[in-house]
């Protein structure tokens, strides 16, 4: 769980940093034409967040259910 959620995170860090454009406006409508930050990428990311936190929740009460079932959360012995 803990190595999922570095991955995670460094995958949310690259996405978001591809979405960053230096010395760029907020995307907010204008008269003139200017060079703005798209929103996309931080939308989407945003939305990987909420569902990498309910991934990582699942995880850890299955992690939680095996501890109370077999009282320990190794694999090899929960057989």
């Amino acid at each position: 769980m803990i190595g999922v959620s570095v991955f995670q995170a460094s995958v949310l860090l690259f996405y978001i940093s591809l979405g960053y454009i230096k010395s760029s406006l907020p995307p907010i409508l204008v008269s003139n034409f200017y060079s703005y930050s798209n929103p996309i990428p931080h939308v989407l990311m945003l939305t990987a967040i909420v569902v990498g936190i309910a991934t990582f929740s699942v995880g850890l009460s299955i992690a939680v259910k095996m501890e109370e079932k077999y009282g320990t959360i190794d694999q090899d012995k929960c057989t």
